[in-house]
């Protein structure tokens, strides 16, 4: 056994035992590492999925992460970060400390969100000829296996960018929405805008990692190969990552849209993240000399194909009525108005909070500042 293998069994067992140690109720819900991901995979994953995809991707995931730890700056690092899997009966994404140690973690019901989107978006004839992409048994494979890693890759890095930011609280996914009174009570409370400008924060974060790995690289390469999409390889690659995330958000477990209660809760509804993955494009490509990726992304009808090809993967008609819905808010005074508010960091992110955030030498590594 080598030296690395010896840090990842260590950082696996510390991981265990977090969810271990937790009172029993938490324990119903995140019952410890999942182990046996080869049976998890037979049991629940499309025979479209290359065997080993959770072992391959978890291993690419913590080799960035690695490489990102040992570039923090004091007072913060170097620092040690580990992702794994929950064995967990709600689809969430979290982080914690033990030990000194940063850890991310995905539950298994979240793998199986994923799972359904990824395997859902490349059955539609719609997303295949969005990506100008032939109807051949590889490259469904390999579009399938795709989305499935960019989706875990943007969680793993939206819970990373809560770490970077500072947000020392746990991240939940939201659960399912029911208007009940307590609920009804958030309307007398005051707009959550810091929280969700927290979530925006990481969100593009998330973003801005994945473009870094994939735009102009040869992993962006191979995807494009793989897939053979006719289209350029750049422009491939962000249809790519803005279908697996905003599918993910989709598929993914979220309350009811409402508008009184668009600014009183902790996170932005679905089609709000997805604009501000929309500008953090943007916003990247820009700060990169890319203009032509920040004209693409700029577009209005961009955005709604790709709103378009996910609604059509799913026969959800609830949530396609509130993507429907929360697409109209969007385009009024109101929405226009809370877009700008949770996306701009001032007097809502101050000094003293990006002072606290971390810090990382010259790399290719964004740093979200």
């Amino acid at each position: 056994m080598t030296d690395e293998d010896r840090e990842d069994q260590r950082l696996q067992e510390i991981f265990d035992n977090f969810f271990k140690e937790r009172p029993a109720p938490e324990q119903a819900v995140y019952k410890g590492r999942l182990t046996e991901l080869a049976a998890f995979e037979s049991e629940h994953f499309h025979t479209l999925y290359e065997p080993g995809i959770l072992t391959n991707v978890k291993a690419r995931i913590n080799g960035r992460l690695r490489s990102f730890g040992k570039l923090i700056q004091p007072p913060h690092g170097p620092a040690t970060i580990h992702f794994d899997y929950i064995d967990g009966t709600i689809s969430n994404g979290l982080t914690f400390v033990k030990e000194g140690v940063y850890f991310i973690g995905v539950t298994s019901r979240m793998l199986l969100d994923f799972e359904k989107a990824s395997a859902s978006l490349t059955g539609r004839a719609s997303v295949r000829d969005l990506l100008v992409a032939p109807i051949d048994a590889s490259v469904v494979r390999a579009l399938c296996n795709t989305f499935f890693a960019i989706q875990l890759q943007f969680t793993v890095f939206h819970e990373l960018g809560h770490i970077f930011h500072a947000h020392c609280d746990a991240r939940a996914f939201r659960e399912e929405y029911r208007l009940s009174p307590m609920e009804k009570l958030l309307l007398l409370y005051p707009d959550q805008d810091l929280e969700q400008a927290k979530e925006f924060l990481a969100d593009r974060y998330a973003v801005r990692m994945l473009l870094e790995d994939l735009i102009a690289t040869a992993t962006g390469a191979s995807m494009h190969a793989q897939i053979a999409s006719a289209l350029p390889q750049d422009e491939c690659i962000v249809w790519l990552i803005l279908l697996s995330i905003g599918s993910s958000f989709f598929f993914g477990p979220s309350e009811r849209f409402h508008p009184p209660l668009a600014r009183k809760r902790d996170h932005p509804f679905d089609l709000a993240r997805l604009n501000i993955v929309m500008r953090s494009i943007v916003e990247w490509s820009q700060s990169v000399g890319r203009t032509d990726l920040a004209e693409w992304a700029s577009s209005t009808q961009n955005f709604e194909w790709v709103t378009a090809c996910i609604q059509d993967a799913a026969s959800m008609e609830t949530k396609r009525e509130d993507w429907i819905a929360q697409g109209h808010y969007l385009k009024t005074d109101l929405g226009r108005d809370y877009l700008d508010i949770i996306y701009n960091e001032k007097g809502v992110v101050t000094q003293d909070m990006v002072d606290t955030w971390w810090k990382v030498q010259p790399s290719d590594v964004p740093t979200a500042e």
